[in-house]
C-alpha cells in the first residue's frame, strides 16, 4: 500500500501471526424432546425485534439457529441447548445471549426471558404453522 503525505488517511501496516491458530469449536448439545423441534416466532419486547429460532436434531445431537428478521436475517448460531423437562435454555455466545424459557402443556409457545448485556427481556415465541406439503 503506498502512502501519501497529503492522504493522512492511509499508511503502512503488516500484520503477522504468533503460535498456533485456537478455534473453539462447539461441543454438541444432546438431543431436545420432539415438542421443542420446529421453527418458532415472536417480537423481542421493548426493541419490537421480530425473531425467529429453529431447533432441530441431527446424529450429533441437538442444532438451533436464531434470526433476527430486523436486523439483516443472518442466522446467528445457538451454542449451547439444554433442556430439562418443560424448560430450555439456550446460549447464543456470538452475541452474549441466553433465553430460558418454558413450553406450554399444548406445546406450541416458549415464554421466556430474553437476557443480553445484563439486560432482560420478555420474549414469547409461537410454533410456526407447519408448511403444507405439495405432491
Amino acid at each position: 500500500m503506498a502512502t501519501s503525505r497529503k492522504d493522512p488517511a492511509t499508511f503502512p501496516f503488516r500484520l503477522s501471526r504468533t503460535g498456533d491458530p485456537k478455534v473453539e469449536e462447539a461441543k454438541a448439545s444432546p438431543a431436545v424432546a420432539k415438542e421443542f423441534l420446529g421453527t418458532w416466532e415472536g417480537t423481542l419486547e421493548g426493541p419490537g425485534l421480530r425473531l425467529v429460532l429453529k431447533v432441530s436434531n441431527d446424529a450429533s445431537g441437538a442444532k438451533a439457529v436464531l434470526i433476527s428478521v430486523d436486523q439483516g436475517g443472518a442466522e446467528i448460531p445457538v451454542s449451547t441447548i439444554d433442556q430439562k423437562d418443560s424448560k430450555l435454555t439456550l446460549l447464543v455466545n456470538i452475541v452474549g445471549g441466553k433465553y430460558e424459557a418454558e413450553i406450554n402443556k399444548e406445546g406450541s409457545e416458549l415464554n421466556g426471558r430474553w437476557t443480553q448485556g445484563g439486560n432482560g427481556l420478555p420474549l414469547k415465541l409461537k410454533k410456526a404453522a407447519a408448511q403444507d406439503k405439495k405432491p
